[in-house]
């Protein structure tokens, strides 16, 4: 089974909406969303595996994402992007090549890697994140 996690509110399907970002809960009136704001997502996850060593203020969370690109995807190749928020990064890994800082950009909220293979490759990544210090209620929180 392939699931999607490319960011901007992707689902199973291998779709997401195409807005770049949708309000946060509470803050604005509800907008419909109709089926044709959808479009296929330029990468699926094939398999995941998350490993977390708990603790109340820096629990470091690992993940490897076998990732493919979407056959159903007619963009053409583009930067990989992953959603993440409250995230300390530490390490990012592409085929278990570590990467550099220059060849990935972050910032609060995403992870761009602009240069994935063409076919299969696995991104693995270790960041903490501080579950105590979560008040919005999403991810890992006490």
């Amino acid at each position: 089974m392939s699931i999607d996690l490319t960011g901007c509110g992707c689902d199973k399907s291998g779709y997401h909406h195409t807005p770049s970002h949708s309000p946060q809960m509470g803050t604005e009136t509800p907008q419909k969303i109709n089926l044709s704001d959808y479009a296929p997502s330029p990468y699926l996850i094939d398999e995941v595996a998350l490993h977390f060593r708990l603790e109340s203020e820096a629990t470091l969370v690992r993940s490897r994402l076998e990732m493919l690109p979407n056959p159903a995807w007619s963009g053409g190749k583009v930067p990989l992007a992953l959603d993440g928020e409250s995230l300390q990064l530490t390490e990012v890994k592409l085929n278990g090549k570590l990467l550099a800082a220059g060849d990935y950009e972050e910032n609060d909220n995403q992870l761009v890697i602009p240069n994935v293979p063409d076919g299969q490759f696995v991104v693995e990544t270790e960041v903490t994140i501080n579950p105590k210090a979560n008040t919005a209620l999403s991810g890992l929180y006490l």
